[in-house]
């Protein structure tokens, strides 16, 4: 399925914009003709830098929402109430939007689902739940919450992130530095006191980042962001990267803590609701950001709908801790699946943030071992040469 953007006539005469995926152009002009627009243009949207909308703002609107029906007001009123409160943007643009198609007759629902880039397929699942069910106030409330604890577990992960990217960058600069400035006086230096020194790798490495320094750093962040974009669209690429990741050691157990708490949370909250577990792991699945534990948990998902049960497919995976596994297979057996996911989620949250703790103490003195053996390594590579040079001097006065 492919995202292409839109602009179409609504039988009242409004421009509405948005965004549906499709197969191709002729299957979304063929959605956008059987709920009565008319289509002015449709292109493959090939963007790689989408617009968002903050989490935190989603929080703040289902909220609103959640507050507004509370108090006996209608879906119009409440939308309409919360664009007057917020700043020009792009999230008041686009609720903008959503108002014009609830008022040509569509749901909410459908409204949210031509944004498919800022309201996730989970968002849309409950909306959709809670409309058909009439219990759209609790789930707007429930909503408020997931996309709160969404909102913390990304920035947790993304300060995770930070550091090292801070570190190894503030490295290479000091490296940089270093080769280009400092060692080149310090060989100097050699030359006059030992000359009978052999040449040193250090000065032909010395004399590269002195001519070429600036290039390599650039082509070294070219074939960062170039290999990135590969990973993020050649889903090829991006498994084997994903895969490899998980078969070191340490990164395997930060990258699964962090997806153990992630897909905890979205088990609860949908097993809460009483969607179906098939479709559990599907929206699970969704959620995962290493493509190999999403490729898992959708063949788990298939699995399920063949009868197979929750623990026996996530344990086929191999991905899932036995205390997991355990605690959902006494869930199913004893019918409270609900409780033990909830438990589940509580353990798992704690533990992320324990092992979080850990990585963020251990990060600065490792970082400081790495570029003081760095700093002594260099150290040795030009003065003990320049110490060996001085001293046969003052042997031979």
């Amino acid at each position: 399925m492919r995202h292409y953007r839109y602009k179409a006539l609504s039988p009242g005469g409004q421009v509405l914009q948005g965004m549906l995926t499709g197969l191709d152009s002729k299957d979304v002009r063929q959605q956008l003709h059987q709920k009565g627009l008319w289509v002015l243009w449709c292109r493959r949207n090939f963007s790689c830098f989408q617009k968002r909308v903050p989490l935190q703002d989603l929080v703040l609107f289902f909220r609103h929402m959640q507050y507004t029906l509370g108090a006996g007001l209608d879906v119009m009123a409440g939308l309409q109430s919360f664009i007057t409160s917020l700043p020009r943007g792009f999230f008041k643009k686009l609720l903008g939007q959503i108002e014009a198609r609830i008022q040509g007759g569509e749901s909410l629902f459908l409204a949210l689902r031509t944004w498919p880039h800022v309201f996730s397929p989970l968002v849309l699942s409950l909306v959709r739940v809670g409309e058909e069910t009439g219990r759209v106030v609790p789930m707007y409330q429930h909503l408020a919450e997931h996309l709160s604890w969404q909102s913390s577990f990304e920035k947790e992960r993304k300060k995770l992130l930070r550091y090292p990217l801070l570190l190894v960058g503030f490295s290479l600069l000091v490296a940089c530095f270093l080769f280009t400035t400092v060692v080149p006086e310090l060989l100097s230096l050699q030359q006059v006191f030992a000359p009978q020194a052999p040449p040193s790798l250090l000065l032909g490495v010395s004399l590269f980042f002195k001519e070429a320094g600036v290039w390599v750093l650039l082509g070294l962040a070219v074939f960062i962001g170039v290999a990135s974009l590969l990973i993020h669209r050649v889903s090829s690429l991006g498994l084997l990267w994903h895969g490899f990741l998980l078969k070191v050691p340490g990164v395997r157990r930060l990258i699964l803590s962090l997806e153990l708490s992630s897909f905890t949370e979205t088990l609860s909250l949908l097993v809460q609701e009483g969607f179906p577990l098939p479709l559990v792991l599907h929206q699970a699945a969704r959620g995962a950001k290493n493509l190999k534990l999403r490729q898992a948990l959708e063949i788990a998902s298939r699995k399920m709908q063949e009868g197979s049960s929750l623990s026996k497919v996530l344990k086929e995976t191999g991905f899932f801790p036995a205390t997991l596994l355990l605690l959902l297979q006494a869930g199913e057996q004893g019918s409270a699946l609900k409780e033990t996911a909830g438990q589940a989620k509580a353990f798992y949250d704690q533990e992320k943030k324990r092992y979080l703790d850990t990585v963020n103490q251990l990060l600065p003195p490792l970082f400081i071992v790495v570029l003081g053996g760095f700093l002594v390594a260099l150290i040795l590579l030009v003065f003990y040469p320049l110490y060996e040079g001085i001293s046969s001097m003052a042997i031979g006065v």
